[in-house]
């Protein structure tokens, strides 16, 4: 119950963040809860085992999937070239128009907060964010390089 309340309150903080540009150190205390020393029981990020790290992951990769793609815009990330299936080809260009299609455009202002956000998470946490979630610190550090690069709206 106790877990259900808080991860409620972080998500609402978390939107009101990136939405309305609220002025709360939220990337702080996302920073401070991700790099706590959890028990062992609970310290992966599941919703069944640990709901607050699961929803502040879910906030961080959403933060990370806002800049990614309005960085695509701006910069096409090159895949590298495979032998030719033409079976396959006609099937990746079907769902790259599907993918196309289904992209919503955010507001400068939205990308703008969210990369702050993510800027503000790993100067808080620094090294401790990546010993603890390896894997989420690359994926941010991923994103933010060809958005720093490429996008106008960093």
């Amino acid at each position: 119950m106790f877990s259900a309340v808080i991860s409620d309150v972080l998500m609402t903080a978390s939107s009101q963040l990136v939405i309305d540009g609220a002025e709360k150190p939220i990337p702080a205390l996302f920073a401070a809860i991700l790099c706590a020393h959890w028990p062992r029981q609970y310290a992966k990020a599941f919703d069944n085992v640990n709901p607050i790290l699961y929803n502040i992951v879910c906030v961080i990769k959403g933060w990370i999937l806002v800049v990614t793609e309005d960085t695509e815009r701006y910069h096409k990330v090159e895949k590298k070239p495979v032998a030719p299936d033409p079976e396959l080809q006609n099937r990746e260009e079907e769902k790259a128009e599907e993918v196309e299609e289904e992209r919503i455009i955010e507001e400068p202002e939205v990308v703008n907060r969210c990369a702050l956000a993510l800027s503000d998470l790993c100067d808080v946490a620094q090294k401790q964010l990546w010993f603890n979630w390896m894997s989420l610190t690359d994926e941010i550090y991923q994103c933010v390089k060809p958005a720093i690069t490429h996008n106008p709206n960093v």
